[in-house]
């Protein structure tokens, strides 16, 4: 219970950007209803994001070569 899931979204490259977004982080959302539905894990512990956000700049994670694909990230809450 003090380890939260991140989704990171991703998409092709061969549409506008606020395209891309969109699909990114539908999939990511369909990605985290799936968790809740078949493993019953909390909605406060399913995180999602795409390349745009802050959380994913911060840590620099690579998004290159990640198409059609959701990422997963295990973080520790704080206490």
């Amino acid at each position: 219970t003090g380890v939260s899931l991140v989704i990171i979204g991703h998409a092709d490259n061969n549409k506008p950007d606020m395209t891309q977004i969109t699909i990114a982080e539908k999939r990511a959302l369909a990605v985290k209803r799936q968790l809740m539905k078949i493993y019953e894990i909390e909605d406060r512990r399913l995180l999602v994001f795409s390349i745009r956000d802050p959380f994913v700049k911060k840590y620099k994670l690579k998004t290159e070569g990640l198409d059609r694909k959701a990422e997963f990230r295990l973080i520790r809450l704080n206490d």
